[in-house]
């Protein structure tokens, strides 16, 4: 009050630069506020029962509206882009509306770990609710000021509310807002009700928004507000993670499609696919499994162990069998620093890579090392029996800590519980030094773990200060002059004593002398694109996974979607053209999935290239939703019902294998079985064929085309 008083007697002075006058009446605020809400929440986590809380949020509500100092007039900034929807307005769309804005960066585990909260409460509260969540992105790297960086991540992460870039952190500064993530609860004259800082918080966070909504129910905007989520290109890898080279094989983590891809490395054949594609922790065969985001794999005894980071678990692929089980891990994303809990009894938090490890000199594969992202440590998985650290012994099927305290920092040590991560990422073994480097993603260094102690020491990049984790950029150099912008993966070759290291946020692969800890750029422009060419001239785009294979490095090039091959020799970057290899009951007589009741739609001729493939475009009506929970789904049929290709619907925008066993001209029907339901829970099923006459090019003068869209309208 005396600030703004202040204000005033400058301004009758004729002194109108009140700017710094402005920024203290600002600090005040911000100072009052955080008292008054870090209060409320924290009186909110020690009151159990609902009703008290409830009371004590109805009672703060009341002081939010006598009190002018809640209003912090918020506004986004004016010419700051915006995904998912249209530019919004406090004054305007978002009036009567219960707000809550969400402040991430898209690097940030932590971040990651409230969408599911976020995606929960807006299913619960939808817009006509009278609620609406946004998210402010507020860039941590130069790498995610970036609109076309943000749109992937948006994609990636299935994110379908309203997010504006705040590239100058315009509203991050106006608000006090402290780190990442933070969430700001907003009544519907933009008045602040509640902040609530980190993960964790979901019931604390429903709670204020359930008792906000009802407290000003009679004042609410229950308009409808349609958000429009971008598409991403149809490819057959979606926002691959990692990827692994085992006998001749690739396994490729294709975390976008929540699948693992089996593929040939030479001719670029998907062998198999693990996993139906849809979301979720379901054990079984390979047709039935589901895997959230995968990320790191590795191969031993004819199985593949993969980091299921979405799940919080660890999985097992039987390559023999043809199943997936969960070996560590619920589903539920743990908060245990310690561990040692047998299987599925052991919570994880967002595995991110795995590597196989010996607990002996002996050199006996006996456990894997998991790079913990969600707690910032590095995890045991016990394969067998084993004696670890401090003597102390593990049965088999345990997960357990080896290194790190839990603690956010780029913290070295030689005490394995005192020493810090931040987000590691990425893992490689030097089995006959008996070492671990580590990708250090938030720190954007390079580390270095005993695998007898698990101490810690640095490699390259990194500030001296363990707290500071802003030390990034893209210089080449030794030691600690090093910078990298959050390297996501590392490879080693054992023999040269060489690192590859996949400088993610650079969209480059850097080389690392281990003896001599220099530092030098291998491929890359450092700018994102998908280009091939010497290593000078390719360029990526936030490359998330690497591995070797003799003389060439394969990486999983995230964000453009595709496998890329260095030849180390030749120092030549390519694609890795991947196609589908027929299904293993391509070609058997099956059953029709429609029935009598199908729409039959007219003949239709086209022409395909030689990757050419089909996709069921849905175009729903207002108010009408695929039912997910449902089997829809679709399967191609050449004359005598002998099977093509088949697959589940599970989105708008479906794309089928390419057809490239189609060489000729060939009569094919397509069936389309889905199931939508309308507003007021009303299902129904829809069923239709699709007659087409194929023509390979090679057939036809006509031009070819590399999709053939089927549009499904309801």
């Amino acid at each position: 009050a005396n600030a703004r008083l202040l204000e005033y007697n400058l301004g009758s002075y004729g002194i109108d630069n009140t700017r710094p006058v402005l920024s203290m009446v600002m600090a005040l605020q911000q100072k009052y506020l955080k008292q008054k809400l870090t209060l409320l929440s924290a009186n909110l986590r020690t009151e159990e029962d609902r009703k008290e809380q409830e009371k004590e949020i109805f009672d703060h509500l009341k002081e939010v509206d006598a009190n002018p100092t809640f209003d912090i007039k918020a506004e986004f900034p004016r010419d700051a882009e915006w995904f998912n929807s249209s530019p919004l307005s406090f004054s305007n769309q978002l009036k009567g509306k219960v707000v809550v804005l969400d402040f991430f960066t898209y690097c940030c585990i932590n971040c990651m770990h409230i969408l599911p909260d976020l995606a929960q409460l807006e299913k619960e509260f939808p817009t006509e609710a009278g609620l609406l969540v946004v998210g402010v992105h507020s860039a941590k790297f130069d790498n995610e000021k970036l609109s076309e960086n943000i749109k992937n991540a948006i994609n990636r992460y299935k994110i379908g509310h309203p997010v504006v870039n705040d590239v100058d952190i315009i509203m991050w500064d106006h608000l006090g807002i402290e780190c990442w993530p933070t969430l700001v609860v907003l009544n519907p004259i933009g008045r602040v009700v509640s902040v609530i800082i980190g993960e964790g918080h979901c019931e604390e966070l429903r709670t204020v928004v359930a008792t906000t909504l009802h407290h000003y129910q009679d004042v609410l905007n229950h308009d409808k507000m349609v958000c429009h989520p971008y598409s991403e290109a149809l490819k057959i890898l979606s926002y691959p993670g990692k990827v692994c080279h085992q006998k001749e094989t690739l396994y490729v983590s294709d975390s976008g499609h929540h699948r693992l891809l089996v593929v040939e490395p030479v001719s670029g054949a998907v062998l198999k696919v693990i996993g139906c594609g849809e979301a979720g922790l379901r054990d079984g065969g390979f047709d039935v499994a589901r895997f959230s985001s995968p990320q790191g794999i590795v191969y031993h005894k004819d199985c593949l162990y993969v980091a299921d980071t979405g799940n919080h678990a660890l999985r097992m692929v039987d390559l023999n069998q043809c199943t997936v089980t969960t070996v560590s891990g619920c589903g539920k994303q743990g908060s245990d620093k310690d561990g040692g809990r047998h299987g599925t009894q052991q919570e994880l938090s967002s595995p991110w890579d795995v590597a196989l490890g010996s607990s002996s000199s002996s050199g006996h594969i006996d456990l894997l090392y998991i790079a913990m992202a969600g707690s910032h440590q590095i995890w045991t998985y016990c394969l067998e029996d084993v004696v670890l650290t401090k003597g102390k012994s593990y049965p088999a099927g345990t997960s357990a800590v080896f290194s790190g305290s839990g603690e956010e920092a780029n913290r070295n040590n030689s005490y394995s519980h005192k020493a810090s991560f931040a987000q590691p990422s990425g893992l490689a073994l030097d089995k006959k030094q008996r070492r671990m480097f580590v990708a250090d993603s938030e720190s954007s260094t390079i580390r270095i773990v005993s695998c007898v102690d698990g101490s810690v020491k640095p490699l390259v990049g990194g500030a001296l200060d363990p707290q500071d984790l802003f030390a990034f950029g893209d210089k080449d150099g030794k030691a600690r002059d090093v910078r990298l912008q959050h390297p996501l993966a590392v490879v080693c070759d054992e023999e040269a004593q060489l690192l590859y290291v996949a400088d993610s946020y650079n969209h480059k692969i850097k080389l690392i002398d281990v003896a001599s800890k220099r530092c030098s750029s291998l491929a890359g422009i450092g700018k994102a694109c998908l280009k091939d060419g010497s290593c000078s001239e390719a360029g990526f785009s936030e490359p998330g996974g690497l591995c070797l294979a003799g003389d060439q490095l394969y990486v999983a090039d995230t964000n453009n979607h595709c496998i890329r091959q260095v030849d180390l020799n030749s120092k030549v970057v390519t694609e890795l053209s991947l196609h589908y290899k027929p299904q293993l009951d391509q070609g058997s007589v099956v059953k029709r999935i429609t029935g009598s009741r199908a729409v039959v739609k007219p003949p239709e001729m086209v022409t395909i290239s030689d990757n050419g493939s089909l996709v069921v475009e849905m175009i729903l009506s207002d108010g009408i939703k695929l039912n997910n929970e449902a089997p829809s789904s679709y399967q191609i049929l050449s004359a005598g019902n002998i099977l093509v290709a088949k697959g589940r619907i599970t989105g708008l925008v479906t794309a089928s294998p390419q057809l490239n066993s189609i060489q000729g001209v060939e009569q094919l029907e397509v069936e389309v079985v889905i199931c939508v339901c309308d507003e007021a829970g009303i299902c129904r099923l829809h069923q239709a064929v699709y007659q087409l006459t194929v023509n390979h090019h090679s057939q036809s003068a006509t031009t070819p085309v590399e999709t053939v869209k089927l549009k499904v309208e309801l």
